[in-house]
């Protein structure tokens, strides 16, 4: 299928080498006639083109084709040789260097070549005369707007004729009621039948999203690599990159991530057959998340993968095709939307249906593909397309989805799709870097006469015409602002049949096409880009024209200073390398477009942010590379030296105010095209106004996101309001952060109002505003009538007293997120009743702050947390509660006495939070919530009771009480059936646990620590799930709970100072196999022993860390220790009675730490081998150690 693409690629290649012509005709003296001639020629292969492609059935066209596509990029590579040298001689003047003429050598070498097309090109032309070619009018290649057609677009997300098939999943992933540590489901179907998608509308299902307090979605595809998937698990987790190597450190931090949750994983598009992969695996999400009753999704076209094979067979979902209406309904909302169609059109659409045999993605492309075409004709070739067949194999697939490839508008845009086949399989493409992928190899020319956007903005056309084609989907954007996409499996390899990648081995010393062979690949090239793995710039050389170099992730630590001879070079990318310096050469590369420097630093510091830069400075000639677009760095030390010179920049993400020549804001001034994000530090070194003025911020039109800085620590601040007045931005911009301002006021293009039409700055498209570190500011500009304000940051203004909104006009009518922080002097807010979106509110440490009694929250709030505001006496709601609010988080409420019943009503109702509120008396969780899953209290001295809610909590999982010494009883009440981890501390009044804990079976942890009054504990007999178990410091505890040596699961057991503790079960821990740690003692005085250690030598657990805790009447250790074979930690505390611990302490082999504290009269520790433990001493002044 790869000649198919080839007429795409001449015709762009021609279109290119027409175009670059034309710009250089007056560059090469001596042999313009010859490039006149060039030209010429192209223009009559063009003109045979159209024939050309029509009879590419005739071997004899295919391969004149081929010769054509040749010659074009040989001219191409020409051109863009003469193009360097006319930039070269450019910069050469700019730095005042004498320009000769062009050597003769370089005339002559040139012209050689010209002439040497030319007369292949001749052959070519006479060639194609001979055998029939008919010269024909070229159709005018599509002329686009740049407007983005982002209206055509359909949310991949809606789902047609799988209602059924997503409430049945979620029934298997609920309502399993295996016994096993996960439940297995396994979603098995053909490729394209949506199987990701339909994973997908799993996870954003209301009772997934309740059920299960965090959804992982790893992509697997072909390649099971576990350390990978953890990997991709902690960062779905976290919504960081991660660049962690070991994986003992990722599994610790997802551990913590999933500590006291119940997770859904999701394993997107498995392939692998060996058990011993999917086992290991396993083994470590065991070690994760212990016994917990969690679920794994699994999709997979392969019923044989290790992984379905261990679902239970009821848990195996085969998904079947869709109903030919089903089809029918996907493809006529894709072509028509919601336009009336014709019955003659609907038939002739219904065949097509017909056709698809129930599969969504060839009905999905194919509706994308005639978008908004009401042409019969265009639609009968669909329908009596000879491509059509079987579509149970994944080849006739490809075979039907070329069919939206062959129709889409321009060769251009052809080759931009397959060039997406040089990424890997199931990879989120990021829309920037894919324009500026397609950018460098030259797909973003338009013809002469067309509309002359820029380079981006045809690009992103592209990218939203294969959108919309389904080409691409999963349209998301990602935790920078991003927008990603990803390529379907099935497109990834239609891509690949025609682009034709070529795989690079070192042992090879060449490429291979889709190879098998057991060699190591250390990269891919496609056309003009380089895909590579490590240092291989021996392999670069050998590639004549490279556009393309990608060293991302690679294993490398230096560029050679032969990098200049890649004087086509237009993209380079380094980022997350190691490499030290950038070599002076690199100045030299005139055509580079785009140069990506993220993260280049030794891997220990790419956590730490703005820790040491790793790369050092960049060469000073950075001025020269004059064709420079896009320039990616994240540390301010990298910006160049007169930046300003790169007057074509669109990206500049940092840039650092300097007071060296060539460092100052003016630098920016000559940036108008810059675009996206910037972020400009140390402005304390802008001198007045004017100067700012220099940098011409009201002219960057593009700019979306501007963050300004000053500097921390410095005293003087006598020109922070002039400079800022002089930073004015252009009225396009979505996002504003202000951080270390000095002055009183904030700018007045900030505070005027928004109907002064005269003004350059209008806030009309804010989106987000931060304003931190301010400290001299008293009163904020009245904020409220911006429009689309989304989010609102108020950090640390500690001289803040008011925040002001109009009161005729509408406040916030689009604000979703307030947050304000430290500023300690505020004492009123608006009012929040009136803030018509608000979802969520953060107010911390405001301790100055109260409200009247109309101070009211919105409805509309699904997060409130409000802490360390202790002149707060009362939260008020709106009538009929807050019925959205899913978090609560209230800390530091000095005078806080009452929360209003309405507060805790809410129905979504998911985390609630009460902490270091000491004058509150009662919580009314009275009703309480079914979603509720997380309740904590603590610090509430005073409190008395909490409503009888919990018990209709049904889905709690995590309830900790904490320092709350007047609270007397727990409502249990027989709920909670879902308990998962139940923490009481310090609760010296609290005498029962009401209702017991019978119903709590699926508790994990149980924790009751210094409840003094507490004299019993519920029975826990049939806790199979119980992991750890700790009773501290419960000094009326007379016994132990009924049922403790029957939790078989159970890892953790510490039961210490318990003192007046006499009831002990007669039987051994015998019976608790899985224990690794025991912490015992002291007891009651009136026992001789420790107690649950006798008929301890038929202990089958491997215990592995002791503590033990001795009392005045003991006068040796159990002897029962040494039947602990396993133990590796052994701790010995307060053993008064005895003088020398027994030689057959030395006989524990696994035994690796010996802590021994105060033990005041122990006098001698005899260890010999095998015992490798080295004893730690404390408080045992007359102890002697033999070995």
């Amino acid at each position: 299928m790869a000649k198919a693409f080839i007429g795409a690629a001449v015709e762009l290649a021609l279109s290119k080498a027409n175009s670059i012509i034309d710009e250089q005709i007056n560059l090469a003296w001596g042999f313009q006639d010859e490039l006149n001639k060039l030209r010429d020629s192209l223009n009559r292969t063009r003109a045979f083109f159209r024939d050309a492609e029509r009879r590419q059935v005739d071997e004899t066209v295919k391969v004149w084709l081929k010769q054509l596509e040749d010659i074009a990029y040989k001219a191409d590579d020409l051109l863009d040789e003469l193009a360097y040298e006319d930039l070269r001689r450019k910069v050469d003047t700019r730095k005042r260097i004498k320009v000769s003429n062009i050597c003769s050598l370089f005339k002559n070498s040139m012209a050689e070549k010209v002439k040497e097309i030319n007369l292949r090109m001749d052959e070519i032309i006479d060639w194609g005369s001979k055998f029939g070619l008919q010269q024909r009018v070229q159709n005018a290649a599509p002329i686009f707007s740049g407007v983005g057609s982002t209206d055509s677009f359909v949310d991949s997300s809606r789902v047609v004729g799988r209602e059924a098939d997503i409430s049945r999943i979620v029934d298997l992933l609920i309502g399993s009621t295996s016994q096993q540590t996960f439940s297995l489901v396994s979603i098995v179907g053909m490729a394209g039948l949506g199987k990701t998608t339909l994973a997908q509308s799993v996870c954003k299902n209301e009772k997934v999203k309740n059920y299960f307090n965090k959804i992982v979605w790893v992509c697997v595809a072909e390649n099971f690599d576990v350390p990978r998937i953890l990997l991709e698990m902690l960062e779905s987790l976290t919504g960081e990159t991660c660049d962690m190597k070991n994986k003992d450190t990722v599994l610790r931090k997802i551990q913590k991530e999933l500590e006291g949750k119940t997770y859904l994983l999701v394993l997107d598009d498995v392939w692998d057959e060996n058990f011993k992969n999917w086992e290991d695996l396993w083994g470590r999400l065991l070690g994760i998340n212990g016994n917990k009753q969690s679920s794994i999704l699994v999709t997979t076209r392969n019923e044989n993968v290790a992984v379905v094979r261990e679902t239970p067979q009821r848990n195996r979902y085969p998904l079947k095709s869709l109903m030919e209406d089903e089809c029918w309904a996907i493809i006529k909302k894709r072509a028509f939307q919601n336009y009336p169609i014709s019955p003659e059109l609907e038939d002739i659409g219904r065949v097509i249906a017909k056709k698809c045999r129930g599969v969504p993605l060839v009905a999905n492309v194919i509706g994308g593909t005639m978008c908004n075409n009401q042409n019969k004709d265009e639609w009968v070739k669909i329908r009596d397309s000879p491509l059509w067949g079987s579509l149970e194999s994944n080849e006739v697939i490809v075979g039907v989805l070329k069919l939206s490839f062959d129709r889409l508008p321009s060769p251009s845009l052809k080759k931009c799709f397959a060039y997406c086949s040089v990424l890997p399989k199931d990879f989120r493409i990021q829309k920037e870097q894919l324009i500026q992928l397609w950018m460098a190899e030259g797909f973003l020319h338009q013809s002469n006469g067309s509309s002359q956007l820029a380079f981006e903005d045809i690009g992103n056309e592209y990218f939203h015409h294969l959108l919309s084609n389904s080409l691409l989907q999963d349209k998301e954007m990602d935790m920078d602002g991003f927008i990603t996409c990803k390529m379907h499996d099935l497109v990834h390899d239609l891509a690949e049949s025609i682009s034709d990648v070529e795989k690079l081995s070192y042992e090879t010393n060449s490429t291979h096409h889709n190879s098998h062979e057991n060699v190591p690949d250390i990269g891919v090239k496609l056309w003009h880009s380089l895909f590579l793995k490590t240092n291989a710039f021996s392999i670069v050389c050998n590639f004549k024209g490279v556009r393309v170099l990608n060293f991302c992730t690679a294993y490398i630590d230096s560029l050679p200073d032969s990098i200049s001879s890649l004087i086509h070079l237009r993209y380079l990318d380094i980022s997350r390398t190691c490499i030290s310096r950038l070599p002076e050469s690199i100045t030299q590369l005139y055509h580079l477009q785009t140069l990506r420097l993220l993260n280049v630093r030794q891997h220990l510091l790419a956590s730490v942010p703005f820790a040491r830069p790793y790369l050092g400075k960049l060469p000073e000639g950075m001025k020269n590379l004059v064709s420079l677009r896009h320039l990616y760095i994240d540390h301010p030390s990298y910006v160049p030296v007169e930046i300003g010179c790169l007057t074509s920049l669109r990206t500049l993400p940092v840039f650092d105010v300097g007071t060296e020549s060539g460092r100052g804001i003016g630098e920016l001034g000559c940036l108008s095209k810059l675009g996206g994000t910037l972020k400009i530090f140390n402005l304390q070194n802008v001198r007045n106004k004017e100067e700012a003025r220099g940098a011409k911020q009201w002219k960057k039109e593009k700019l979306l996101k501007l963050e300004y800085e000053w500097s921390r620590g410095r005293e003087d601040c006598c020109n922070d309001e002039e400079v800022v007045e002089g930073l004015e931005p252009h009225s396009n911009l979505k996002s504003l952060t202000i951080k270390g301002y000095k002055g009183g006021h904030f700018p007045l293009w900030l505070v005027r109002s928004i109907s002064g039409s005269s003004a350059s700055f209008q806030p009309i498209n804010l989106e987000d505003l931060t304003l931190s570190n301010c400290e001299n500011v008293q009163n904020l500009p009245i904020l409220g009538q911006y429009p689309k304000l989304k989010r609102l940051r108020i950090e640390v203004l500690p001289n803040l007293r008011s925040i002001e909104c109009s009161e005729v006009e509408l406040t916030f009518p689009s604000l979703k997120e307030l947050k304000i922080r430290y500023c300690w002097k505020l004492s009123s807010v608006p009012i929040m009743s009136r803030f018509s979106s608000l979802e969520e509110l953060a107010i911390d440490d405001c301790g100055e702050l109260s409200w009247t009694d109309d101070t009211l929250f919105p409805s509309t709030l699904k997060k409130l947390s409000i802490t360390k505001c202790s002149n707060l006496r009362f939260i008020r709601i709106v009538g009929g509660g807050i019925s959205s609010l899913q978090e609560l988080f209230l800390q530091g409420f000095d005078k806080l006495c009452k929360i209003e019943e309405g507060l805790l009503g809410s129905t979504c109702l998911k985390e609630v939070c009460i902490w270091e509120c000491p004058k509150l008396t009662s919580i009314p969780l009275n009703g309480g919530s079914q979603s509720l899953w997380n309740f904590t209290v603590g610090k509430c001295e005073e409190l008395q009771e909490i409503g009888g809610g919990l018990s209709a909590c049904t889905r709690l999982e995590k309830l900790m009480i904490e320092e709350c010494p007047n609270l007397k009883s727990i409502p249990i009440n027989g709920g909670s059936q879902s308990l998962l981890s139940f923490e009481v501390r310090k609760c010296e009044k609290l005498g029962e646990i009401e209702g017991g804990l019978s119903a709590c079976t699926r508790l994990e942890t149980l924790e009751i620590e210094e409840c003094s009054n507490l004299i019993s504990i519920p029975s826990i007999d049939g806790f199979s799930s119980l992991l750890s178990l700790t009773l501290y410091g419960c000094k009326g505890l007379t016994s132990l709970p009924t049922g403790l040596l029957a939790c078989t699961s159970l890892e953790y057991l510490s039961i210490c100072n318990c003192t007046n503790l006499e009831s002990i079960p007669g039987e051994s821990i015998d019976s608790l196999t899985r224990l690794k740690t025991l912490v015992l003692g002291p007891f009651s005085e009136e026992l001789e022993e420790f107690p649950l250690l006798c008929s301890i030598h038929n202990l089958r657990s491997p215990l592995q860390h002791l503590i033990l805790n001795g009392w005045e009447k003991l006068s040796s250790l159990p002897h029962q220790l040494q039947h602990f074979t396993a133990l590796e930690n052994l701790e010995i505390s307060n053993f008064h009675g005895v003088k020398a611990l027994p030689e057959w302490l030395g006989n524990l082999s696994s035994l690796r730490e010996l802590e021994i504290r105060y033990c005041e009269n122990l006098m001698r520790l005899h260890l010999k081998k095998p015992c490798n433990a080295s004893p730690i001493c404390s408080c045992c002044l007359s102890m002697v150690v033999l070995y």
